[in-house]
């Protein structure tokens, strides 16, 4: 279901992150991203990767960027100049054979239309234990399921989201 959403969602996601030229659909399940620019050598390139595991990336950082304009926007009600810099928002390594994947996901916040809100960095955990802020989003993750399954917890959840503090999408307003 989540893979069947992304797909009917990419094209929007893609041209709101601006990344529309960057990612093409070349046939049998595969895409071509870039180009890319090596730090070492300044020169593009391009990766090719397998369409299931390339279409969560923008996926997943098109949720973040709308998280980043929207602190941004709530904090210019009270201070029409402010903008919001993560330096570096950290997340969880891509797995093994999928390292590439980071790539794009950092490059997913480095066009134009980020700047305006303030900045977004990127790096990731190596570490292959689970880092503090980790396991806190694995439990907050249980719990929404389950709620979003049983019921269970429903008290906790409608305090956790009324709080004012936390900014969230349901995936059905991101239609």
């Amino acid at each position: 279901m989540q893979e069947a959403f992304i797909k009917a969602n990419l094209e929007m996601i893609l041209r709101e992150l601006s990344l529309t030229d960057f990612y093409r659909a070349e046939g049998a399940g595969r895409v071509t991203i870039g180009p890319l620019v090596s730090a070492a050598t300044g020169l593009d390139y391009y990766l090719d990767e397998a369409e299931s595991h390339a279409a969560m990336v923008p996926w997943v950082a098109h949720m973040v960027r709308r998280f980043h304009e929207r602190l941004t926007l709530d904090l210019r009600q009270n201070d029409p100049s402010a903008t919001v810099d993560w330096l570096p928002l950290f997340f969880d390594r891509f797995p093994g054979q999928y390292k590439d994947l980071g790539k794009i996901f950092s490059a997913c916040f480095t066009h134009p239309g980020i700047a305006q809100f303030g900045n977004i960095r990127t790096a990731y955990h190596t570490d292959r234990h689970d880092p503090p802020g980790l396991v806190l989003a694995d439990n907050i993750s249980g719990c929404l399921n389950a709620y979003r399954k049983t019921g269970e917890n429903k008290a906790a959840v409608d305090a956790f989201l009324a709080s004012g503090g936390v900014y969230y999408c349901a995936s059905s307003s991101c239609r």
